[in-house]
């Protein structure tokens, strides 16, 4: 279509075609530019639909069981569990601390560095990579008196697996 066009522009001023075959030359172009945008937005249209058709992981980690088997029918606008995933590296300590321990432990602290943790594995043997505290809350539950914290671990042989009842020692002075 550009090609005509472009020839009908070089025979409309010699008067070797008439005014309506440059105009038909002209329509034809235009539409056929306006057809090429259409099938490209069609094309973008297509591929961010294949996108919604892809799973990813916000974290790496280990997929559990899946939910949902290959070929069903899943909701667009509810929200269905495919599967969980389980961050294996690294792994987080949750624990809690007295009130009064840890404000014990905060005088103690006099190097700002966050504190070391070292896990005892649940044979008893202790786990080669330290980790260090990185979470303290900052409200007491009133029931128990202690404060939330946790302990973050290193575990790049993926020997430990999360849910893992640990004890640990914690060096905070």
């Amino acid at each position: 279509a550009k090609t005509a066009a472009d020839r009908a522009r070089q025979l409309l001023p010699q008067k070797f075609i008439s005014k309506a075959d440059y105009d038909n030359a002209l329509a034809t172009e235009r539409s056929s530019a306006a057809a090429v945008q259409a099938a490209s937005a069609a094309v973008d249209s297509a591929q961010i639909n294949l996108g919604y058709a892809t799973v990813r992981a916000p974290i790496d980690g280990r997929a559990g069981k899946q939910q949902v088997t290959e070929g069903a029918l899943v909701g667009q606008d509810a929200t269905t569990l495919l599967t969980t995933v389980d961050q294996i590296d690294p792994l987080y300590v949750n624990f809690s601390m007295s009130v009064s321990e840890l404000a014990r432990a905060r005088r103690l602290q006099s190097n700002g560095q966050a504190p070391q943790v070292q896990v005892r594995l649940p044979d008893g043997s202790v786990y080669e990579h330290a980790g260090q505290l990185d979470f303290s809350g900052d409200v007491v539950d009133p029931e128990t008196g202690s404060v939330a914290l946790r302990a973050q671990l290193p575990n790049p042989d993926k020997k430990l697996l999360p849910g893992t009842f640990v004890s640990f020692e914690i060096s905070l002075g």
